[in-house]
């Protein structure tokens, strides 16, 4: 006969675990907070209001795991004021870990609030990570109790195999193949480029289907080797300007309507083009991506899938590869798409550069009303191109 050596204590671990991990929790959010703060007071603004967001990047790019999954960092949504009393949105990123002394804290201004995922606030996020695991204990239950169920085997393995099969049917397996490999043409090209140039416009039409507003807007891009680059968007009537440039050391942007230059250091680049997006009504992001592909950009080039060949038609003259598509934000590690919308680009046949891209509305868009982007290039590979076509000096302020 055996006795139980510890007698009485099996009920340590059930009243000690989960006091202890509410107080690790609680003192993580502290920790955290803190650092958050502290880097946005650091940039000279007062924060309003902070909360926790889960299941997804903000503005940050892809690279970066969603927080809440495979340990992430801790992620922040901050609503702050200037010493003006203008709003601000930043995002702010916690390393995972626990540090002795000052926490470090990367932060990221939003420049499109109304677009960028938010994810889950901190209670969606714990609720529904308690349901996914009540579901999955009661779905391993479920199938312990039916795992040699009276389907026979073979019907089992007819299904798996069947559906598949079927779904492709009414795919047009010869279009999407040649698109694809149309596609992989393009991407190659942009990839072996050693400068680039273009100009082009950005035709947007929004509102009713019966009285649309129609913009149209104009832009240039310059680009060469290892990082060079000019981007330039004059909005409709010259209303506005935005222009991007860069150098062996640092990216710039400014705005016409505020007068503010920015730089952007090595690591940091990008935030020149997600500050500009909705600026410029995406045009600086189609191209740019295709350029410097290391950079994390993401733009309509990075979220085209499934590229079906539509055949060929002439735009400003040239015979292009028509691919049609479907453009769309999707979270890597969840599937979660947004922003979902069917896009069609030409490609020029004998250069295999971009001449037009239209972007119809998102999935879910109201009923009723036009949202739509059509933006067309003048593409030119491998131009001479001097330095000073890539120098900005920013007009004095009014």
């Amino acid at each position: 006969m055996t006795s139980n050596p510890v007698p009485g204590l099996w009920w340590v671990p059930i009243a000690v675990g989960p006091p202890l991990g509410l107080a690790l929790a609680i003192a993580h959010w502290l920790q955290t907070s803190r650092a958050v703060r502290r880097a946005i007071a650091e940039e000279g603004l007062t924060v309003r209001h902070m909360e926790l967001r889960f299941l997804t990047r903000g503005p940050f790019p892809h690279e970066i795991g969603l927080p809440g999954i495979n340990h992430s960092d801790t992620l922040y949504r901050v609503l702050a004021q200037d010493a003006h009393g203008t709003p601000q949105v930043l995002w702010a990123r916690v390393p995972v870990g626990w540090w002795w002394g000052p926490r470090p804290c990367a932060t990221c201004r939003d420049a499109t609030p109304e677009r960028t995922p938010r994810g889950l606030g901190a209670t969606a996020f714990y609720i529904l990570v308690a349901c996914l695991t009540a579901a999955m204990l009661a779905a391993i239950a479920l199938s312990a109790t039916s795992l040699f169920a009276a389907t026979p085997a073979h019907s089992r393995y007819v299904r798996l195999v069947t559906i598949p099969a079927t779904r492709e049917r009414g795919v047009r397996r010869r279009e999407l193949a040649r698109g694809a490999a149309i596609w992989e043409q393009t991407l190659a090209a942009y990839a072996a480029l050693q400068a680039y140039a273009d100009s082009g416009t950005v035709d947007v039409v929004m509102g009713s289907v019966g009285q649309p507003l129609r913009e149209r807007h104009i832009f240039r891009t310059y680009f060469k080797k290892p990082r060079f680059y000019f981007f330039e968007f004059t909005k409709a009537a010259n209303a506005d300007q935005v222009v991007v440039w860069s150098d062996l050391d640092l990216f710039h942007s400014w705005w016409k309507t505020t007068g503010v230059a920015t730089d952007y250091p090595k690591g940091r680049g990008a935030g020149a083009f997600t500050m500009s997006v909705t600026l410029t009504k995406g045009s600086i992001a189609v191209i740019a991506p295709l350029l410097f592909p290391s950079a994390g950009l993401v733009g309509t080039a990075t979220q085209f899938n499934d590229p079906v060949d539509a055949g060929t038609e002439e735009v400003d003259g040239h015979q292009c590869h028509k691919l049609t598509g479907v453009a769309k934000d999707v979270y890597r590690i969840t599937g979660y798409e947004v922003n979902v919308r069917k896009t069609i680009i030409w490609v020029d046949a004998q250069t295999m550069l971009i001449r037009k891209v239209f972007e119809d509305a998102p999935k879910g868009h109201t009923a009723g009303s036009l949202s739509t982007t059509t933006t067309t290039f003048q593409p030119h590979g491998n131009p001479t191109l001097a330095d000073s076509a890539f120098t900005f000096t920013p007009p004095e302020s009014q």
